[in-house]
């Protein structure tokens, strides 16, 4: 009766072990599992660190480039007047070169009228 009951309860132990030797493994695998998310969650949260960085450099790099086209804007007002000032300096230029040649012809007449005349 004693041997019964000895290898009844070997029976129930051998049946413990091999339940926990189960959840052993049912834990290994999901440990495993866990790993691998983990080391998912990392990669993605490199890349969107990265991805972050690179949104950083975009942002500067749009700021840099509106600066650029605010100071090439600025600079075409520039040219735009110092080009209608050399204008209005050509036509006053053109205006006195008028005037000097007619200033010119009336002297011519004037001293030629007077050698007529003398």
């Amino acid at each position: 009766a004693v041997q019964l009951q000895l290898q009844s309860e070997k029976k129930s132990l051998q049946g413990k072990v091999k339940q926990l030797e189960e959840g052993v493994d049912a834990m290994n695998g999901t440990l495993a599992e866990v790993k691998t998310k983990a080391d998912e969650a990392a990669k993605l949260a490199a890349d969107t660190s990265r991805m972050v960085v690179e949104t950083e450099k975009v942002e500067a790099m749009k700021r840099h480039l509106s600066d650029r086209d605010s100071e090439i804007a600025k600079i075409r007002e520039e040219i735009e007047k110092v080009k209608a000032e050399s204008q209005a300096q050509q036509e006053k230029l053109q205006e006195a070169e008028y005037r000097y040649q007619q200033l010119l012809k009336s002297t011519a007449m004037q001293s030629t009228a007077g050698m007529n005349m003398g």
